[in-house]
């Protein structure tokens, strides 16, 4: 069976894949996320083909430690700060207004990212090992329901990536969303937190 071959524990494996431009599915903190290399055009338009994403859709990164904020928000205010210091790594993502090395073809509008450091050791180690943020949507088509387990995954989503990569999934639901780059903050999606 196809599907099967594309299963791994070997976390060396996962960031080869990464690394070389590949998109791999894997379990967060909170739900299946399904990404690639942040810095990699052609995996991004591979990516959003897979989910059957608008290109226009913004995609929120997950991030390896909390000082890569500096490297992709162009600024982050007191209170975002101590956001990101009471709950991350965990399921709050948060919008900022995107500095330059942010793809536009992942920005939201008025040119924002959505951020996120997941409160799931392995993958914060793959990302750490990466070196560079990973796009982190979840890993079902656009408008479904998405996976909380590897059985959960659409055999269609699992033919279009490279790797699986195995591990346990959080919570079941998706992280809360929070726009924080007007006063007063906007919950854009309530979630885990």
């Amino acid at each position: 069976m196809k599907e099967k071959s594309k299963l791994t524990k070997d976390t060396d494996k996962v960031i080869q894949v990464f690394r070389k431009g590949g998109i791999v599915i894997f379990p967060t903190d909170t739900v299946w996320g399904v990404g690639c290399i942040f810095n990699n055009p052609q995996a991004i338009k591979r990516l959003y083909e897979i989910k059957k994403r608008d290109a226009g859709k913004p995609t929120s990164l997950l991030i390896g430690k909390k000082k890569w904020v500096d490297d992709l928000a162009d600024y982050v205010s007191s209170e975002a700060q101590e956001m990101i210091n009471r709950y991350w790594p965990g399921g709050l993502t948060l919008i900022f207004k995107a500095k330059k090395s942010v793809p536009r073809t992942i920005m939201g509008k008025g040119e924002t990212v959505g951020l996120r450091m997941p409160n799931h050791p392995k993958l914060l180690e793959i990302i750490n090992k990466v070196g560079y943020p990973i796009l982190g949507p979840s890993a079902n088509f656009s408008g479904e329901k998405p996976p909380n387990s590897v059985k959960d995954l659409d055999p269609q989503m699992i033919e279009g990536g490279d790797l699986v990569f195995e591990g346990e999934a959080g919570q079941g639901a998706g992280s809360t969303i929070v726009d924080v780059t007007s006063k007063p903050f906007k919950i854009l999606r309530t979630g885990v937190v």
